[in-house]
């Protein structure tokens, strides 16, 4: 550090002892650096922080798309961290959060920081597309999965044609975390059900679906089941170029504790269902006993949007887009639109004693264009929640509902602990 002195002639004594200190500051601040400061961390006057960040890989094993990689950040004070995923070549995080799943191989780090310090960043982690499954058809791809597959891994199957196929049950006994990555390549594939009575692809514990690139799958105009099941310990994903969509249920003979779902069922609280991209579209559930156009998630399970849109979707009664019964919704970014609920409530989204978590993501209502509605015969009905209708069961027993959009950016969700209710909304 270099201290120069000037000699000012000025009436205030203390002119000299100011440069000096300004100088001091100025040429201490230069000089730090600091091992882990990723550059934009805060201050680079701040310490850094006192732990220790590393990425490790759920479930164990090498990472690979599709295997959830969890940010462990140790060692630390009280200070209160946040997360940012980054992959290598990408001018913008990927991923917020403490966990990430990724849908693309590549080269990953995550950056911790927190008020006062700088930040930290891991050191990377390369993620691999998994193990390619070989076979002419999907059917002997899968075939293959079943009689080779090894715990921990994640099996990357090239669907090479369109292709009609029986209801598959991706199980396998005595092995856990699998993962199935379905891949379109180039062009788009459709995947469709050969029959009128069942689901396409029914996910078991431990096991995760992922839907990419140029992926279709496509029910039947009269059948009894989801497009997919999600039963409790599975998973589904669905990326960019992915698509669920022509499935109509008609009649109802859908797994236990599942009451409907056109594309997606979820159920169970282990069971989950991450929408990153793609679409579900054009689905319908006409059984007036069943709920959830687009989707249907009961018994605690989770889904998670953080992009994509669903949309032109109908329910013959609840919840025209989603219906969630006992269930967990958050909404991080994404569209819900032009979905219709017949007669009943909850044209966008149709909530029954659950919370609605929303930090980003657009739900059309009546005002717009392409606005979610409710409607019977006579016509689009009023007060019955065109965007989203919740009734909250107890303590409050109270039925809120919103008919107009809600704005990306805008304030709107509901938590089961006092003030509950952020946003506009009417009480019926």
């Amino acid at each position: 550090m270099k201290i120069v002195l000037f000699r000012l002639r000025t009436q205030f004594g203390l002119c000299c002892v100011s440069v000096i200190a300004a100088l001091m500051v100025f040429s201490m601040s230069a000089c730090s650096t600091g091992n882990g400061d990723s550059g934009g961390g805060g201050d680079p006057g701040n310490p850094e922080l006192p732990g220790n960040i590393v990425i490790q890989v759920s479930g164990g094993g090498d990472p690979a798309i599709g295997k959830q990689l969890n940010a462990v950040y140790s060692g630390g004070g009280t200070e209160v961290v946040s997360y940012q995923w980054n992959r290598s070549g990408n001018t913008s995080p990927v991923g917020t959060s403490q966990t990430y799943t990724p849908d693309i191989a590549g080269v990953y780090t995550v950056t911790v920081s927190a008020e006062g310090y700088r930040s930290k960043t891991s050191a990377a982690v390369t993620v691999t597309a998994g193990i390619s499954v070989p076979g002419a058809t999907l059917t002997e791809q899968l075939a293959w999965i079943s009689s080779n597959s090894v715990s921990n891994s994640v099996y990357t199957v090239d669907v090479k044609a369109d292709e009609v196929i029986t209801s598959k049950y991706l199980s396998y006994f005595g092995k856990t975390n699998i993962t199935i990555n379905l891949n379109g390549g180039s062009a788009e594939r459709t995947i469709r059900l050969s029959s009128n009575t069942g689901y396409l692809f029914s996910v078991a514990n431990s096991v995760t679906l992922i839907l990419g690139n140029n992926i279709t799958l496509m029910g039947q105009s009269s059948n009894n089941n989801s497009v997919v099941i999600v039963n409790d310990g599975g998973s589904l994903v669905m990326n960019d170029g992915s698509k669920i969509t022509g499935n109509v249920i008609s009649d109802m003979v859908i797994a236990i504790y599942s009451n409907g779902g056109g594309g997606v069922s979820i159920n169970g609280a282990n069971a989950s269902f991450t929408m990153n991209g793609g679409e579900i579209s054009g689905n319908k559930v006409t059984y007036t006993s069943a709920y959830g156009g687009a989707l249907y998630i009961s018994r605690a399970a989770k889904f998670t949007m953080n992009g994509g849109e669903i949309s032109g979707n109908t329910a013959a009664s609840y919840g025209g887009g989603i219906c969630l019964y006992a269930g967990n919704i958050t909404m991080n970014k994404g569209e819900i639109s032009g979905n219709t609920a017949n007669t009943m409530s909850g044209g966008g989204v149709y909530l029954n004693q659950v919370a609605f978590a929303r930090t980003r993501g657009t739900i059309n209502g009546t005002d717009a264009v392409n606005g979610n509605g409710v409607e019977n015969s006579s016509g689009i009905l009023t007060n019955n929640g065109s965007a989203v209708y919740v009734y909250t069961g107890f303590p409050l027993n109270q039925k809120k509902y919103r008919e107009t959009t809600v704005g990306a950016d805008e304030e709107f969700s509901y938590t089961k602990t006092s003030p509950y209710f952020f946003g506009d909304w009417i009480t019926e």
